[in-house]
């Protein structure tokens, strides 16, 4: 590759891990300081809540969070147990607007 394409190789996996770290920043302090919340968690925002571990693409289950606060709402592991309809978590919460 000539020197332009590799500049701008470096330039976007810059943005990307900045990306990352920004994200990872904008947690309430309880959520960054959980280890087992890396930068390879997935996570998104929305009304002042943050889903942490879900990826359309597996089957991992999501938990949503207060960001304000750092207190779980819900965790949605528990809409893969035998639990009867009536004690499942309601995933998402109804505050979690923005995926509708």
């Amino acid at each position: 590759m000539n020197k332009i394409m590799w500049f701008a190789l470096l330039v976007l996996l810059l943005a990307v891990a900045a990306a990352s770290c920004l994200k990872r920043n904008a947690l309430h302090p309880r959520l960054r300081a959980n280890a087992s919340v890396t930068h390879e968690v997935p996570m998104a925002f929305c009304n002042g809540l943050v889903r942490l571990g879900y990826d359309p693409r597996s089957d991992g289950t999501p938990a949503y969070y207060d960001n304000r606060t750092g207190e779980l709402l819900v965790d949605c592991a528990g809409l893969l147990t035998n639990l009867p309809p009536e004690q499942r978590p309601v995933c998402p919460p109804p505050e979690w607007t923005c995926d509708k």
